[in-house]
């Protein structure tokens, strides 16, 4: 980390398991404390079974192996922050912080956020580290891609944790583009990720035996280690610095799961089987338009798609790996109806702060890719 870091949210924070592995009813149990638990700032730890997790914005034809997928019977769901897609398995660990806004731009907040995560990896003796837009490398090597989700004053900040995931399924399930991997120094996803268990094996053998049968053997141990290294002796009171996030984040009489009542996971439910289940939500969004255009941008992928008719947005798209907080349904509808031109497009954008919709992508990027559709 460098410079600075602004302080965040509570020091206490409540803690939730889903008790479940079906990623259709984990992202509804997540999506519900967001925007239901306002007042508080929230830690929940899960586990999907074997699943594609695509971002918002993206097309997921686009990301999923689509006879691999089939004939490996894994799942695809979409996620509601933005990001690329991501495997997960039982082999997986995921974890949510739910917490008052940080930061005073998306990668700054991402930084603030993946403290409490790199600390507890460094305690396992990892050299661990924040890399990229949204990347926790341990020596080198990805172990946790992260997203987040701003709404009514809040962020939802998400990550994986490869601890012991199955990586045949991972390069298999996920179509990636080679494009995104030029200038990475890698040749495919399975090159660039490494697990967390393969690096303690590692370390393992530098250590005596006493302080070898100490590390996490397996993802339930590792759940655990997690679990107690959230831990703070803090008295709950006052706000937290990066500095303090990593000693910990959990009151000690939060480690074990708070239970949710009847009513409320009848709720989740509901939205896992209305929402998070439908093909529309998971398929059907891939846009359909005249004139489409992607740029690889040092922000992430930009995808653009428009339709024009006599001269004015009659229809607009944007998708890709962008990091984005918020949906940006609401930059598409402000740009319908607006005249396809330069400056007048300029203008509608110049309106609005993008950086919460289009992370460290630049306006002028913005214009100069949705302009290419067209030339």
């Amino acid at each position: 980390m460098h410079g600075e870091t602004p302080a965040m949210g509570k020091t206490h924070f409540r803690y939730f398991e889903t008790g479940s592995t079906d990623p259709y009813y984990n992202l509804a149990f997540e999506e519900y404390l967001f925007d239901h638990f306002l007042q508080d700032s929230i830690l929940m730890l899960w586990q999907n079974d074997r699943t594609v997790v695509i971002g918002r914005n993206q097309i997921t034809q686009q990301q999923v192996n689509i006879p691999f997928i089939e004939a490996h019977r894994i799942n695809v769901v979409r996620r509601m922050t933005g990001g690329g897609a991501v495997y997960h398995d039982l082999g997986n660990l995921n974890y949510s912080f739910i917490t008052d806004e940080v930061g005073s731009s998306v990668s700054q907040s991402l930084e603030i956020l993946a403290v409490p995560i790199v600390e507890a990896l460094r305690g396992l003796g990892l050299e661990a580290s924040v890399s990229g837009r949204n990347d926790i490398l341990v020596s080198g090597r990805k172990v946790s891609g992260t997203a987040q989700r701003a709404a009514h004053g809040r962020i939802l900040h998400h990550g994986t944790l490869l601890f012991d995931s199955d990586e045949e399924m991972i390069s298999g399930a996920l179509r990636v583009d080679e494009e995104k991997f030029r200038g990475k120094g890698v040749r495919s996803v399975k090159s660039r990720i490494r697990n967390i268990l393969l690096f303690l094996d590692e370390a393992a053998l530098q250590l005596s035996p006493e302080k070898r049968s100490s590390l996490p053997a397996d993802i339930s141990k590792f759940w655990e280690y997690l679990r107690k290294a959230l831990n703070t002796n803090s008295d709950g009171a006052g706000t937290v610095s990066a500095e303090m996030l990593s000693s910990g984040v959990l009151s000690r009489e939060s480690l074990s799961p708070e239970e949710l009542p009847p009513e409320m996971l009848k709720e989740i439910s509901r939205l896992a089987e209305t929402k998070y289940r439908s093909y529309e939500w998971n398929f059907g969004r891939s846009p359909r338009f005249e004139f489409s255009s992607r740029r690889y941008l040092p922000g992430g992928l930009l995808e653009c798609f428009v339709d024009v008719k006599d001269g004015r947005i009659s229809g607009i798209r944007f998708c890709g790996d962008f990091l984005a907080r918020r949906p940006l349904d609401e930059i598409e509808e402000k740009l319908n109806s607006v005249p396809f031109e330069w400056h007048a497009v300029r203008d509608v954008l110049n309106e609005t702060d993008l950086r919460p919709y289009f992370g460290d992508i630049e306006n002028e990027a913005i214009l100069d890719t949705l302009f290419d559709a067209v030339r």
